[in-house]
């Protein structure tokens, strides 16, 4: 079932629950800033629905609906949400003795079953136990007097519990996974094997990220000092990512000036889904991510702690970061002057500079915004670096190819790929409510009004890019930076949510079962867990090579040319990993399914995880689409072909005389 199909059924439920919730709100509620933006937030939400009988995927069916009926329920309890509230809930100590318990004994049945698990595979039990563990942690953090040491258990059991989850991950294969990290580990080697930056290589990406070489220089200092291979030097990186969310703690921590949501922010930015994929699919923007959260650190610290220190620090740091990945520090541009420009809209909207009678200093000085500029537009103009040619193709594109709904590129439209995004609704969700809490006239700050404001900016950005059918900023990898600047907003309306009944034990049950289901669909959705995904299995292909089939790559590319297979196998493995040429993707016919005819002349790779999980293929006018063919492929090849190489879940075929 597709969409479009159950599109008729979400419009008729969205506006049926929108009127009886319309039916409690009170005027008074939508004369206010956050009354006034949540509705707004209704009608945009409204006209998302209705979008769908046009064009309909999991994110559209399911953001339109959240948001109307969120900003509905924020004015509807508005009033409530804006209480003062005291986030701890005070437990015995024997209690607490048993969380400790129970959290340490998962944990260790998780770390087992990831042990005794069959390879290339983690069992259920994985996730489970992850998710009671977060869910454990959440109780603690929300339910005791944290002292001083606690509070560093604490942080210590999540940065704990996020690495090993990451490490199953990770280490699911001994070559990279994902697509991306197979090309900069090359990149690592070239550098280690040339001692140099000025390599003259065929490869367009090695070229292009020698403008780029932080990273791969990081790793290859971390390589020659401790003589590990290139996989274990990229987990150290993917290891430094997720240390680096202790800044996001510290960060919220100054600004909130309240432990319980700290922590809790945390322990929602270590198990979300789009941190966690760029720790297992380690690239560059994975350094830049780190990289992106410290010198948002920095930024708003240089207030709290008016130092010269701080200004070096934004520079050298930014430095980093515009050497280390485009879209990062392209992203980081974005933000500071959203902040900026959000902190004159803060003044204006709430008319603080007459009650106070002061100015209207931005919260962060303008120098910082032009200094960044300057050192972006800097590199931009290094003749080495194409900056320009790629401008040029993004003009092309926003002149040529820009169309609303106009190019499919979020996901796919199947109803089941709606579990793929559970985890992301619910953080949506308490997202909209945080988010229209702290905007309120009784809560609002400069800093939070502006971190919101740069949020709003951020999301709009990655969103219309898709919808007008463009990629060239690459919109799916900006919910990795835009969570760390709405992790905020979430823990407020988490914990807001959690704290409305007036039962401990309804509170710490409403707790437990909402980390319990966000972490859940978080670490066993598409982006986290391609491996062994429990649910959409046909929505996204593996990207996760076996020992057995890099045997068949190997034996069978010295031997065969003109090597026919699905488009990621062809990038990865063979063209980047094995440097063949003469590689060949499966095509699509003009009825969108695989063009057969194209396989006679070839030496066609088949693999086993094609019976369950989608391909990648080549339409002939440089997109590429996934396709599911399970049996009908290898029943075709069977027919047709004599298999001349096989190592179970791989085999090579050719045309049958």
């Amino acid at each position: 079932m597709l969409f479009k199909d159950i599109a008729p059924y979400v419009v008729v439920i969205t506006i049926g629950i929108s009127l009886l919730l319309a039916a409690k709100i009170k005027r008074q509620d939508l004369i206010s800033i956050d009354g006034s933006v949540a509705f707004t937030g209704f009608i945009l939400g409204i006209a998302i629905t209705f979008l769908n009988f046009v064009y309909s995927n999991n994110y559209m069916i399911a953001l339109g609906p959240i948001l109307a009926i969120t900003c509905l329920i924020y004015l509807v309890l508005r009033r409530i949400f804006q209480n003062n509230i005291d986030f701890e809930i005070h437990i015995s100590k024997e209690k607490h003795i048993l969380l400790n318990i129970l959290f340490w004994t998962l944990l260790l049945i998780l770390i087992n079953t990831i042990i005794f698990s069959p390879p290339y595979h983690r069992y259920p039990l994985i996730f489970i136990c992850c998710s009671i563990c977060v869910s454990a942690i959440g109780y603690e953090i929300i339910s005791i007097n944290k002292s001083h040491w606690s509070k560093i258990i604490i942080i210590l059991k999540i940065l704990l519990l996020s690495l090993t989850i990451r490490i199953s991950a990770y280490f699911i294969s001994p070559y990279p996974v994902g697509s991306d990290p197979w090309a900069h580990a090359e990149i690592v080697k070239y550098i280690l094997l040339f001692s140099n930056l000025d390599i003259s290589v065929a490869d367009y990406w090695v070229r292009y990220y020698l403008n780029f070489p932080i990273m791969h220089i990081f790793s290859c200092i971390t390589i020659l000092f401790t003589r590990i291979d290139t996989k274990e030097c990229f987990f150290i990186i993917s290891s430094i990512l997720t240390l680096s969310t202790i800044f996001i703690y510290l960060l919220i921590r100054a600004i909130y000036h309240n432990e319980s949501v700290a922590l809790i922010s945390l322990l929602l930015i270590n198990f979300s889904d789009f941190h966690i994929q760029w720790s297992i699919e380690v690239i560059a923007m994975t350094f830049g991510l780190y990289i992106f959260t410290i010198l948002l650190y920095i930024l708003i610290s240089s207030k709290f702690k008016n130092s010269p220190i701080y200004m070096l620090l934004f520079i050298i740091f930014s430095y980093l970061l515009i050497f280390t990945h485009t879209v990062s520090s392209f992203i980081f541009l974005v933000l500071i002057f959203s902040i900026y420009i959000g902190s004159y809209m803060y003044y204006i909207l709430y008319k603080k500079y007459r009650t106070i009678g002061m100015k209207n200093s931005p919260l962060i000085d303008l120098s910082f915004c032009l200094l960044f500029s300057i050192l972006l537009i800097q590199h931009w103009m290094d003749p080495k670096y194409p900056f320009f040619n790629l401008i040029g193709s993004l003009v092309n594109s926003l002149t040529n190819e820009a169309r609303f709904l106009g190019y499919p590129v979020m996901t796919s439209q199947y109803v089941d790929t709606i579990f793929n995004i559970v985890g992301f609704s619910i953080y949506i969700i308490f997202g909209i409510i945080g988010s229209l809490i702290l905007i309120s006239k009784k809560n609002v700050t400069k800093i939070n009004f502006s971190l919101i404001f740069a949020t709003i900016a951020l999301f709009f950005l990655s969103f219309l890019f898709p919808a007008m059918g463009l990629k060239n900023i690459v919109p799916q990898r900006w919910f990795s930076f835009i969570y760390i600047l709405f992790i905020l907003s979430v823990s407020i309306g988490f914990l807001k949510v959690v704290f409305l009944p007036k039962s401990n034990k309804l509170k710490m049950a409403l707790a437990l079962l909402i980390l319990f289901i966000s972490t859940f669909f978080m670490i066993t959705n598409f982006i986290t867990n391609m491996d062994s995904p429990i649910y959409a299995k046909e929505s996204i292909d593996k990207n996760v090579w076996t020992e057995s089939e890099m045997t068949l790559f190997i034996k069978m590319a010295t031997n065969y040319t003109n090597i026919l297979t699905d488009v990621q196998t062809a990038n990865r493995p063979l063209e980047t990993y094995l440097r063949l040429n003469n590689i060949s993707y499966f095509q699509l016919s003009s009825k969108s399914d695989i063009n057969y005819e194209f396989f006679k002349n070839n030496t066609v790779f088949w693999r086993e995880m094609s019976l369950t999980r989608p391909i990648t293929a080549y339409d002939g006018h440089q997109r590429y689409f996934t396709i599911y063919l399970g049996q009908e492929l290898k029943n075709h090849l069977d027919k047709y072909y004599n298999c001349i190489f096989s190592t179970g879940s791989a085999k090579a075929y050719l045309y049958r005389v």
